[in-house]
């Protein structure tokens, strides 16, 4: 009882999080906010992983909110259509990288803070006030619980605006963000329609926060994909991709595993899930 006890004390003084069967310690706001140009460096394939799944949200005719953020800049590469769309952002960088596209485009000014290359401030709040949009993906510097955390307060409230204003509202982060601190909660978890993320995420760290909010990763949209497009019952779909890559390294050794995992000439991709023409039939015999 003393254990539990002081966990829970633990958890109500902001230095872990309680998860099934134990805790996690919370990590400590950085001493230095790492600048725009060091974090587009870092965790990159994590980054485009949830850009991608972020385009996957949007559809053509879309009104969307981009705030700022390294994995945020990423979307535009992923996304169909792109001239139908019109895009409001008040980050330059965003709007840099959709400049390459047929989108109507709307970068929303203020006072600019090189840091992050976010435009922010008073006159920012006064132009994104009477904006609405169809969807709005934000970025996090951390979430902790409910919290969204962010390093600056005047970018997390352009952020919340944004959310505020549109009808569909998604959290976009990779793996890494979870269990984070930062300077000022700017929003809560329960207010968003789904946290977009990576699909290597711990189970236990899953579990805790789709208490808060809906959490979606290629694992799951994966499944969804391959169950209607080859009309899988819901148990094979679900297989996640980590069983199908074992079952096929084992039974075909690294060599094979490596040189056939990505190539579309052995076989073909879903979403995300690769399946091989002569293995995928016997990978889902095993859980009939």
């Amino acid at each position: 009882m003393t254990i539990r006890r002081d966990l829970d004390e633990l958890d109500k003084s902001g230095k872990l999080i309680r998860l099934h069967g134990g805790a996690q310690k919370i990590a400590n706001i950085e001493e230095v906010e790492l600048s725009r140009n060091q974090k587009k460096e870092i965790h990159l394939v994590e980054k485009q992983e949830v850009a991608k799944l972020a385009a996957q949200k949007i559809k053509p005719g879309d009104t969307i909110y981009i705030g700022a953020g390294t994995t945020l800049e990423l979307i535009v590469n992923y996304v169909e259509k792109p001239e139908t769309l019109r895009v409001v952002t008040n980050s330059l960088p965003v709007f840099e990288a959709w400049q390459k596209t047929e989108a109507e485009l709307i970068l929303v000014g203020g006072n600019y803070r090189r840091h992050s290359g976010e435009f922010i401030g008073g006159l920012t709040i006064k132009l994104l006030e009477d904006l609405k949009f169809t969807k709005a993906f934000v970025g996090v510097n951390g979430v902790n619980n409910d919290n969204m955390m962010a390093a600056n307060t005047e970018e997390g409230q352009a952020e919340a605006l944004g959310l505020n204003n549109a009808q569909e509202r998604y959290v976009v982060m990779d793996k890494y963000k979870f269990n984070r601190n930062d300077f000022y909660s700017f929003y809560s978890l329960y207010n968003v329609d789904a946290l977009l993320t990576n699909s290597s995420v711990a189970p236990d760290t899953l579990e805790h926060y789709q208490t808060y909010t809906k959490i979606e990763n290629w694992d799951a949209v994966s499944a969804q994909m391959a169950f209607h497009t080859l009309q899988l019952t819901p148990k094979q779909a679900s297989v996640p991709q980590y069983l199908l890559d074992k079952h096929y390294y084992r039974k075909h050794g690294a060599n094979a595993y490596y040189g056939q995992r990505w190539s579309k000439k052995a076989g073909y991709e879903i979403a995300g899930f690769f399946y091989a023409e002569k293995e995928s039939a016997y990978i889902l015999n095993l859980i009939e």
